[in-house]
């Protein structure tokens, strides 16, 4: 895990930063998926606690929202957590199954996102 990623958003998380420094999620054309894998899990993990059927049950972009991530959503993944949680988790159970991606795209939409996710090599 990146220690420096991971000690980074624990100061945000605690007040002790207001945001990541300019240039984390991207430098130049250089995406720090690495450190977003990395903060993802400890989040999951460490933060929340949550098992693999909380996380189905629970998880939505709103999480990643309260827990001051939404810059990383936004920047590295385009606000999709399953893409973000997919970077963290590869080879994740089924999009499908996680709850809340059922109420914001529809199967069609879903299917296009993965595919072009997959295309563009972010999954």
């Amino acid at each position: 895990m990146n220690s420096e990623a991971i000690r980074i958003y624990e100061e945000i998380r605690t007040g002790k930063r207001s945001r990541f420094p300019r240039g984390f999620w991207v430098d130049g054309s250089i995406y720090n998926y690495n450190a977003a894998a990395d903060i993802t899990k400890y989040l999951v993990e460490d933060v929340l606690n949550w098992d693999d059927e909380v996380v189905k049950d629970r998880m939505c972009c709103e999480v990643f929202f309260q827990q001051k991530l939404k810059g990383m959503l936004w920047t590295l993944f385009n606000d999709s957590f399953y893409a973000a949680m997919e970077n963290a988790y590869p080879g994740i159970e089924s999009r499908y199954e996680l709850k809340w991606t059922y109420s914001i795209v529809s199967l069609p939409q879903k299917e296009y996102l993965y595919i072009s996710f997959t295309v563009s090599g972010i999954l």
